[in-house]
């Protein structure tokens, strides 16, 4: 079992290293001071990718020259690359510990110059504990560089932990650089595009998170996070009285702070001499927030800034409507120290609304404010910014998480996807446990009564038909067979009536669709491609008048053209029933009324032939003659009747 144990180590492991390439191989090194020409110690040997042997007669390791206060190693990995971790494989000379003291205090910087002083430190060892640090060293720096600069120093004056070695020695048997060879790129195998919104399009190799900052109006590990106060409508209670200048409320969402005194025009100013200040932000929907960044009035003097006393005490509402006190209190500045607070602050806030409100007052007689707060309120703010996602349902670095289904609304913190509140009958952070068993409703708060053989009660108490949600206000969406959507989220258990989809299954196939899922296309031969979204038949009143091969219902017109041959047929058949009965009863009478008969019909005829008018000798003429009633009005006599004439 041990033996398995180790083998998939080997290979996970493996699996990792290889995921990024060592970008150091081979690449050309120099350090500052070699030992000596005539011994095979140089700087490349820290990057020929040998290291089994960390002896000094092995061949694979660089010496740098003794008796020297500093030593510096470099590697040029020839253009600028996206680091994300440096391996260094310290002399040893196969004894661990033997040579810790000539490691001890190292510090490893990326440039990209060859000199260490226009880059980043990565990293400086500060440990002070003899026998440290050890020889094989994992050094996570995310950076992007074209040089990593290995340095340390022994210098006089200092004062170096006991166990330190005299003299500044590099002494590197391998220095692996991994990390992704094309700036820009980020994932295991380097194929993932750094987003847009960082500066520099410059992102972490492993994780994506923009370490340059973000472009302006974004914010978040990935950028991703937009200003949602941007160019919003905003509001203030008490406007500057004087309205030649312009102080109104949109001046804190305008995007502009870099000169935060007031004849900027920059920043937005309340009236003078007010016991409360408000401004609000409409962020124009429910959003979810992350975080909230305010910048205050400073005059351009550093900080404390020549306004911080009207900046103190300042709280931060989040709400859905316009009134704070209807919504939740997110921030309030509490410190009691002269010069505070800050003017600039960064607020983490992550619940969701529409309105932002920054609110501060003076006027309460029962407080013994600060001395060094000031006498009246303000709201100087010369930018306000609202970082999270453009929707409430969502979540996550990117937004594209949804939040999960029994949270109250849908609704979760935008960072952890935790809900702020379950549907009835549900428990837990993201409300994916019913609750206990004996409990139900809201919060699960509600104790079962006495059911039979002590059953479990309905843990959502249940809505009735074709509702669901918060006090079961919500309707029900159209589910297969007309099931009942469930009770906390309204989502169909069962899936979707044919015509219709949706988490609620409330949407009507969009257009060119129709079926079960909306998964079926719609004909081309109906007009625009346009059918019934359950039956999908090509609709008659959308068809063209000038359309010749427009496919119209079928079935509605094979119903049409069967049921108007049956009435032809029908009818043809009553004719004949008819027209052979009077047959019949023209065989009975006697010559004379026959003769009688025949001659009046040809007398009749005569005179019609000698009036001029067309004459139908037929025997169905003579039926029309005699009835005066037209076939179908027979036929529907014929069914009024039951079946009798």
């Amino acid at each position: 079992m041990k033996r398995m144990i180790r083998c998939i180590c080997i290979i996970v492991c493996t699996t990792y290293t290889c995921a990024y390439e060592n970008l150091a191989l081979r690449k050309p090194a120099w350090q500052k001071n070699d030992y000596s020409q005539s011994q095979p110690w140089g700087a490349d040997k820290a990057v020929d990718g040998n290291y089994t042997d960390r002896g000094s007669l092995g061949d694979q390791c660089t010496i740098s020259a003794d008796k020297q206060q500093t030593a510096e190693w470099r590697v040029d990995l020839q253009s600028v690359v996206s680091i994300s971790y440096i391996n260094i494989f310290y002399r040893t000379d196969n004894k661990p510990g033997s040579y810790a003291k000539r490691f001890a205090g190292f510090y490893v910087y990326v440039s990209n110059t060859t000199s260490k002083e226009d880059g980043i430190l990565c990293f400086h060892e500060l440990q002070t504990v003899s026998g440290t640090p050890l020889e094989d060293q994992r050094i996570n720096c995310s950076v992007y560089g074209r040089y990593v600069i290995y340095y340390n120093e022994r210098l006089n004056n200092v004062v170096y932990p006991s166990y330190y070695s005299q003299y500044a020695f590099s002494e590197l048997c391998e220095v692996e650089v991994y990390g992704c060879p094309i700036p820009g790129y980020y994932g295991k195998y380097c194929n993932q595009t750094c987003p847009v919104t960082c500066h520099g399009q410059q992102c972490d190799a492993v994780t994506g998170n923009c370490f340059s900052g973000c472009l302006p109006g974004y914010q978040g590990p990935h950028c991703t996070y937009l200003n949602l106060a941007l160019g919003r409508p905003a509001w203030q209670n008490h406007n500057w009285p004087d309205k030649q200048v312009e102080w109104g409320a949109a001046k804190a969402v305008d995007g502009k702070y870099s000169d935060r005194g007031a004849i900027g025009g920059q920043c937005t100013i309340s009236g003078p001499g007010q016991s409360t200040a408000e401004w609000r932000v409409d962020l124009e929907k429910i959003v979810s927030i992350s975080h909230i960044h305010i910048y205050y009035r400073t005059d351009n003097f550093a900080s404390p800034g020549a306004h911080y006393d009207r900046f103190a005490g300042f709280y931060v509402y989040i709400s859905n409507d316009t009134n704070k006190d209807n919504g939740r209190i997110c921030f309030h500045e509490l410190q009691q120290v002269n010069g505070t607070p800050l003017e600039n602050q960064k607020i983490y806030c992550p619940y969701d609304g529409r309105y932002v409100i920054y609110y501060n007052e003076r006027r309460r007689p029962e407080v013994t404010y600060p001395s060094y707060y000031s006498q009246y309120a303000y709201n100087d703010l010369c930018e306000l910014e609202v970082y999270g996602c453009p929707g409430s349902k969502y979540y996550g670095q990117n937004c594209d998480q949804s939040c999960p289904e029994n949270c109250l609304e849908q609704r979760c913190n935008i960072s952890t996807g935790n809900c702020f509140e379950c549907y009835p009958g549900y428990k837990e952070h993201n409300c994916s446990q019913d609750c206990d068993s004996g409990m139900y409703g809201e919060n699960c708060g509600r104790r079962c009564g006495h059911c039979l053989d002590d059953e479990q009660c309905d843990h959502v108490n249940e809505c009735e038909g074709g509702k669901y949600g918060y006090n079961c206000n919500e309707s029900c969406g159209h589910c297969i067979n007309n099931t009942q959507c469930k009770h906390g989220n309204g989502t169909c258990p069962e899936g979707c009536a044919v015509g219709y989809d949706g988490p609620h299954c409330a949407n009507v196939c969009r257009q060119s669709y129709w079926g079960v899922n909306c998964k079926e296309r719609c004909s081309t031969e109906c007009v625009s491609q346009t059918c019934h979204h359950e039956t999908g038949h090509c609709i008659p009143s959308l068809q063209s008048q000038s359309c010749d091969t427009c496919k119209i219902d079928y079935t509605i017109t094979i119903t049409s053209v069967t049921v108007s041959i049956l009435i032809v047929l029908m009818g043809s058949a009553l004719n004949f029933y008819i027209w052979r009965k009077i047959q019949q009863k023209g065989t009975v009478l006697d010559t004379n009324n026959e003769k009688e008969y025949y001659n009046e019909f040809s007398a009749v005829d005569k005179g019609d032939k000698q009036s001029g008018r067309n004459v139908v000798t037929s025997p169905y003429a003579e039926l029309r003659e005699l009835d005066h009633q037209n076939t179908y009005e027979e036929l529907h006599q014929y069914e009024k009747a039951g079946g009798k004439m």
